[in-house]
């Protein structure tokens, strides 16, 4: 299934970004309507340090067949 397929690659995402730090939470971003997955996923490390860590690490660099785009999210108010 999709899905299956889908966590494998996550697996492997998780795994890159571990070497940084604690990954506390992933959550796959899904068409609200088809529950198709949409080509990302929210992370979320232990501590703000580990965030800094992995983005310096890894935002822009080469992943499978893309790249990793690593972006904070923003709190809303």
């Amino acid at each position: 299934p999709a899905d299956g397929m889908a966590w494998r690659f996550v697996s492997a995402d998780r795994q890159a970004m571990e070497r940084y730090g604690e990954v506390t939470r992933v959550v796959l971003a899904r068409d609200i309507r088809t529950g198709a997955l949409r080509g990302y996923a929210f992370v979320e490390m232990a501590t703000t340090e580990q965030c800094c860590a992995v983005r310096e690490a890894l935002d822009g660099t080469p992943f499978k067949s893309g790249t990793f785009q690593i972006e904070f999210s923003r709190t809303r108010t």
